[in-house]
């Protein structure tokens, strides 16, 4: 199938209307033809990922420096995923790694884009409209965004979901499409599922069986915020689809896809890869803390502290961090020698990762093991508070 474009659009391709729009046009369609897309859509918004400096390094911020030379603006509403460190309220001025990394977000700033340093825009900065077509780059925020949200996105890379933002269009192709929504293995659940932990080892077995088939899952289905952004960070950790289905029976035979089963047996499997040492350090907000989800730790550290020699790192984006600041959520929290961290990431962060760092996310606990060789301890959020701090 060959892909048309409109004459507007070729006028783009062909340089007509500046390098910097010519070179998003060409990475667009040249996704697109490789994908078999008939034409180009109109998106509703973009959210982009691949901000750290870690990330993109040099070449990176220099390619974003040279659009803005070249005058090129966003087109649609297009949001940021996190820096490695926290720029909104620490100094580190003096340090080559902050300065590059302020140059970055500085860049997507000119460019149009809105810099709310988070994972999960869907909850105040970039909430999309019911059948919108979107163009998102955050792994786990394309999960989201299909499969809670009804909205439709393919999994973006940064590059492909800043040329969309530019251009305001992507091609009609993969999870744009409603038959390649479409269930193509079933996952029968007998599991005991309790908790949003459970939900997120049970979304990262998924995406270890299923491959790239869509799943439809049978048995059980997050319901709470923190259930849902658990389970699909553990989807987008382990796995590579953009989406999955829920049913509360198993779907027609007459269907003909492969069922598996998982077990309590199955999420033992998965909580045994990660240990289960006295934890030093707690990281709680992968993917980023909800506006709701820190007034509740608020409520819980009311009356505890941070234990010596222990630490108690929050991370959230910039929006929710205003709001937990403008009601005095922030200083409830950081009176108990907690800290919380606006727009940055803690799989990113350069620093030192010292001790044995306890989480309740397993997307956290698989990135910091794999890129950081961190000890892990994985357990539920009040057992991880309660871990490192004490009653005053």
């Amino acid at each position: 199938m060959l892909l048309q474009l409109t004459k507007d659009e070729e006028r783009i391709l062909d340089g007509e209307k500046g390098e910097g729009l010519r070179k998003m046009m060409k990475l667009i369609v040249g996704l697109a033809t490789i994908s078999g897309a008939e034409k180009l859509i109109e998106i509703e918004s973009a959210h982009i990922s691949g901000i750290s400096y870690q990330n993109i390094g040099d070449e990176g911020l220099s390619f974003l420096e040279w659009l803005v030379e070249e005058g090129v603006h966003v087109s649609v509403p297009t949001t940021i995923n996190p820096a490695a460190i926290d720029l909104y309220q620490q100094g580190y001025t003096h340090d080559e790694f902050y300065k590059k990394q302020e140059r970055i977000v500085n860049a997507y700033i000119k460019l149009g884009a809105k810099p709310t340093l988070s994972c999960t825009p869907y909850f105040l900065d970039n909430i999309p409209s019911p059948g919108s077509h979107l163009a998102w780059a955050e792994s786990s925020a394309v999960i989201y965004a299909n499969t809670f949200l009804n909205a439709y996105t393919n999994k973006e890379s940064g590059l492909s979901a800043l040329a969309a933002a530019v251009i305001g269009k992507t091609g009609y192709y993969g999870l744009h499409v409603d038959e390649n929504r479409k269930p193509q293995i079933a996952i029968k659940v007998v599991a005991d599922i309790s908790s949003s932990l459970d939900f997120g080892i049970l979304g990262y077995r998924i995406g270890e069986l299923v491959g790239d088939k869509i799943p439809v899952i049978v048995g059980k289905s997050p319901k709470t915020i923190p259930e849902r952004k658990q389970f699909v960070a553990g989807l987008s950790a382990s796995g590579t689809i953009g989406m999955v289905s829920f049913s509360n029976n198993l779907i027609s035979n007459e269907n003909r896809i492969d069922v598996i089963e998982i077990d309590n047996k199955e999420m033992l499997n998965v909580k045994s890869r990660f240990s289960s040492l006295d934890v030093d350090i707690v990281y709680l907000g992968c993917p980023h803390l909800s506006l709701s989800e820190i007034k509740e730790l608020a409520i819980l550290l009311q009356k505890r502290r941070v234990k010596n020699g222990k630490s108690l790192l929050l991370y959230t984006s910039i929006s929710a961090y205003k709001i937990a600041n403008e009601e005095g959520l922030v200083r409830i929290i950081e009176n108990s020698g907690a800290r919380i961290f606006a727009g940055a990431c803690p799989v990113f962060n350069p620093s030192m990762y010292k001790g044995v760092i306890g989480t309740d996310a397993i997307k956290t606990a698989h990135y910091l093991k794999a890129t950081k060789s961190s000890q892990i301890a994985i357990s539920n959020t009040i057992l991880l508070i309660e871990s490192v701090t004490e009653i005053r």
